[in-house]
């Protein structure tokens, strides 16, 4: 009997986890679910006052799962330096004294303040130096030893490191190199040319870059999870065989969905629900704006029911929508809930008539809730460019309306022609959506597993 294949899974994020490593953890997860490979995971050590969700549970046993911790120098003296200034400022000046800081504010002069301005741009680089490639960095010493060991024990066939932190690929490439283990990365986002990047300097920005070029020269496959993405990289490296980066969804699985919609013919209210931050250029606004036109025009038409958005989890946008929208809230068409359990958010999405995506028009990044909308079964609305990621996948694979931030009377047509209309009020189930079962990027990722061996 043939023995099975031993995978290695490098995943800063993995359960106890929360926030923003849940995709991350998510997508680590459902591989593990279907695999037929043995699977081993190399993670974090878990953090117990990060509040962790605990609808989200690994199902590996104890022993397969290695946890590393941090050696991070730097952050400790930086601790040391805040303490010992509190400790100072206190000495010098009792509460409630402001002498000292009006004397600094009156004798201050232009060559003080650019010392300061040199000192701290010093500052700042030895602060990204020490939390490159991101603030993961202090993990990759302790994770490299426990790695070793563990390839080494469990003699381990393959590699296979995810990103963002940037950091599990490094552990990955230097982990590869040690143990001559075939490694395979994923991008679950661009580390180069990544929209959201803040700058750490043009030196360690150009550094990064050279590290990637390393990184993926050495990785047997590179695992980009969308096809734009792909499309990325196969052009930023036209030298490399294309056969060696493919693509992985993060992949919806059936089992996330443990109800049936039921609609409600008594309602007055049908539920548009996001899930998920918003923030910046992610602006409900334009739909917000067409829901309240929308019902005012159903209110003067006497249709029955109205529309309610439910945002599900927290908001920080460069205005304040309490105050713009204070009449939306006032009245109920537009409701702020919690962040909830990842199980829970399942369900509330699983009751909506209508779920929303959001997204500004990111070329290669599509937002991982489409993958958990897909997996309940609801209608969905996406407002995006049709030009960027989500609105070619959406186009392409047909998975639901489609509307662009600048089309309002398009976006407004289409929520009074479903309030008037009750055909739509079921199940959704997109044909297409089969290419994203999680699955079949199981079995595909197997297969990539076999081939990287040879």
């Amino acid at each position: 009997m043939q023995s099975k294949l031993k995978v290695l899974f490098i995943a800063y994020f993995f359960p106890p986890v929360n926030g923003g490593g849940i995709p991350g953890a998510m997508r680590i997860l459902k591989f593990l679910r279907y695999l037929q490979a043995e699977g081993y995971v190399l993670t974090q050590k878990a953090d117990a006052a990060s509040q962790p969700d605990a609808s989200i549970r690994c199902e590996l046993p104890p022993e397969r799962v290695v946890r590393a911790g941090t050696i991070d120098p730097f952050g400790q003296l930086l601790k040391f330096q805040f303490w010992l200034k509190q400790s100072l400022r206190k000495r010098r000046h009792p509460e409630g004294s402001t002498e000292g800081s009006s004397k600094a504010a009156v004798f201050a002069d232009n060559s003080t303040t650019q010392q300061k301005s040199m000192a701290a741009k010093c500052k700042d680089f030895i602060y990204n130096l020490n939390y490159f490639p991101d603030q993961a960095s202090v993990w990759i010493l302790p994770a490299l030893f426990a790695g070793r060991k563990l390839i080494s024990r469990q003699k381990i066939d393959v590699i296979f490191a995810t990103g963002s932190p940037w950091s599990s690929l490094v552990l990955g490439y230097l982990l590869s190199k040690l143990t001559r283990t075939p490694l395979i990365i994923d991008f679950r986002d661009p580390w180069i040319n990544n929209p959201f990047h803040h700058t750490k300097g043009a030196f360690l920005d150009r550094l990064a870059a050279k590290i990637e070029n390393r990184v993926i020269r050495h990785a047997t496959f590179v695992s980009l999870n969308t096809e734009p993405l792909l499309e990325e990289f196969v052009g930023r490296y036209p030298e490399l065989d294309k056969n060696k980066f493919i693509v992985l969804p993060n992949g919806f699985d059936e089992q996330d969905s443990t109800s049936h919609y039921v609609y409600d013919e008594t309602a007055d209210e049908l539920v548009i629900r996001h899930a998920g931050f918003l923030y910046g250029p992610r602006d409900p606004s334009v739909l917000l704006d067409a829901i309240q036109a929308v019902n005012q025009q159903a209110a003067a038409a006497k249709v029955p029911v109205r529309w309610v958005f439910e945002q599900i989890g927290a908001l920080s946008l460069n205005y304040d929508i309490a105050d713009r929208y204070q009449q939306m809230l006032a009245d109920g068409s537009f409701r702020i809930l919690q962040q909830v359990p990842y199980a829970d958010c399942q369900r509330l999405l699983e009751q909506a008539d209508l779920l929303v995506n959001i997204q500004p028009g990111t070329k290669t990044q599509v937002p991982s809730k489409i993958y958990d909308y897909l997996a309940v079964n609801r209608p969905i609305l996406n407002i995006t460019p049709h030009d960027g990621a989500l609105g070619r996948m959406v186009n392409k694979y047909g998975l639901g309306a489609c509307f662009d931030f600048n089309e309002k009377q398009l976006l407004g047509s289409y929520l009074y022609d479903k309030l008037v209309t009750v055909n739509w009020r079921t199940d959704e189930k997109y044909e297409a959506k089969k290419y994203f079962s999680i699955k079949a990027v199981s079995e595909e990722l197997e297969a990539i597993f076999k081939t990287a061996l040879k």
